[in-house]
């Protein structure tokens, strides 16, 4: 939330028109509001809300009436996280300030409201359309750069790349020295990847590095090129030195690790181990060692969003850093809700909802974790693991080894048998998804993983020496993987 809080009060300079005529209403409006205004850069909240809402009822046909609706939305987005609130004050000025500069603002927040809570396609549709407004009819505004962004990554969850690859491009090239040029410049070249074009995709993340060395973006670019680099170039050149060392590490920390539940990579690179035995959920830096955690109960798949969200399977519910929700559902014969049983692993797409997988089932949930339905492909009770790529594909690797991967709209799109050209699966015990797509499987037997395209075509497999009983598996934005090894025990990394 801290840096929604600070971006929002760096907006609260952007928009302040002139007084048209020296009238007494205007000017007492005007004093009304820059006291509010002062009031939210000090944090009183309050008090500032006080006076925004004498403001808008005393004087509602001022020429700073619809500053203070964008304060008060405002606001509400980035502190207190209420949409609907927020939402209510920006249509206001949607509705009755046409033509003021405060409208492209209120068309630009009412895009993100309506493309962060989109359920559907045509939801982001509904929030594209606001970004366009602004851009189309307001293009000398501060926020046509941050509308074209938005544009771009709501067209990239709707699979049109071509189309978000447009607006990456223009926020990029149009306003290079913008907050959103880095990750727009990057966000093109993830494009660029999704339309088959690996080699400019590269090319354009590496404008990252070039153009925006000093940005945290720069970080992301190197971690993308990397992996790209290794299967795309270096898989052709010398397969062999795919994975240059494969090394076993134990973690340290105050307390000894002897069990894991799942492992991920959050968007900082920072591993997040769930340890069922000590009850934690282990915050675990580039050097293997605990660097905090979060309290859980036994805690067992973990999963991080993009925006730095976790969330952990944790018995008869899940656990994310605020708190523990216990899960309830209903068996389609019995009409009857009962408790979520034993949660074994958990992800989140980006419309938010929840796939939770219990008992070789796997439990659909909405964003506000009431229960929707048994997820129809996984609805045999024979899911071993799960997982979901950046797409909205999810995949499910079944009890009797294939693994199918199901689109958002859970069309059947990839099949992998459990045996094909140059590979057998043996005891697959764990699936992940990269950040590119690239599926991993962990056999357990065969001390291996498998690495498979897009396509699920297999690309490559590792057999690590030494290792005695895989168990979970993590991927980080390089490529480079971890596995934990039950009877080490301890964390195998190759890189």
């Amino acid at each position: 939330m801290g840096s929604r809080v600070l971006i929002w009060l760096a907006l609260t300079n952007l928009v302040l028109p002139g007084i048209a005529q020296p009238q007494q209403q205007d000017a007492l409006a005007e004093k009304m509001f820059l006291s509010g205004r002062n009031l939210m850069r000090d944090k009183y909240y309050q008090q500032a809300i006080q006076d925004f809402k004498s403001l808008i009822s005393s004087y509602p046909a001022s020429n700073f009436t619809d500053n203070a609706l964008l304060e008060l939305g405002r606001y509400y987005y980035h502190v207190e996280r209420n949409s609907q609130e927020a939402l209510r004050f920006f249509q206001q000025i949607i509705d009755g300030y046409q033509g003021r500069d405060t409208t492209a603002d209120a068309y630009y927040y009412k895009g993100l409201l309506l493309s962060e809570g989109a359920g559907s396609d045509q939801q982001l549709q509904d929030g594209l359309a606001n970004f366009l407004r602004t851009v189309q009819f307001y293009p000398n505004s501060l926020v046509v750069e941050d509308s074209l962004y938005h544009a771009g990554l709501v067209e990239q969850r709707l699979q049109h790349y071509e189309q978000a690859a447009e607006y990456f491009e223009r926020c990029a090239t149009e306003y290079p020295s913008g907050v959103a040029a880095p990750s727009a410049q990057l966000a093109l070249g993830d494009a660029l990847f999704y339309m088959g074009k690996t080699d400019r995709s590269m090319q354009e993340i590496q404008r990252v590095r070039d153009l925006y060395a000093e940005r945290p973006d720069a970080s992301a670019a190197l971690r993308s090129l990397a992996l790209l680099w290794r299967f795309y170039y270096q898989l052709k050149i010398d397969p062999g030195s795919l994975y240059k060392s494969q090394e076993l590490v134990v973690p340290k920390g105050p307390a000894l690790i002897q069990e894991c539940g799942g492992m991920v990579f959050d968007p900082n690179q920072v591993l997040l181990f769930s340890d069922p035995k000590n009850a934690r959920i282990h915050i675990i830096g580039s050097d293997l060692r605990v660097t905090g955690g979060l309290g859980a109960r036994r805690p067992a798949g973990v999963f991080a969003d993009s925006d730095g969200g976790v969330v952990a399977a944790d018995e008869t519910g899940l656990t994310t850093r605020e708190r523990f929700y216990p899960l309830t559902w209903t068996k389609p014969e019995k009409h009857e809700s009962q408790p979520v049983g034993d949660a074994e692993d958990v992800i989140r797409t980006s419309f938010g909802d929840y796939y939770v997988l219990e008992s070789g089932r796997v439990l659909h949930f909405s964003r506000t974790l009431v229960f929707d339905s048994v997820y129809a492909p996984g609805s045999g009770g024979g899911v071993e693991s799960i997982s979901v790529d950046a797409q909205d594909r999810i995949a499910l690797l079944f009890k009797d080894k294939k693994v199918n991967i199901y689109d958002r709209r859970g069309k059947l799109v990839v099949s992998i048998p459990a045996a094909g050209p140059g590979y057998a699966f043996q005891d697959p015990t764990q699936i992940r998804f990269d950040s590119y797509a690239h599926l991993y499987v962990l056999d357990r037997a065969l001390h291996a993983i498998h690495i498979f395209d897009r396509q699920g075509k297999l690309i490559y497999q590792s057999v690590v020496t030494g290792m005695r009983s895989p168990k979970r598996l993590a991927v980080n934005g390089s490529g480079d993987i971890y596995v934990w090894d039950d009877k080490a025990p301890g964390i195998w990394v190759l890189k």
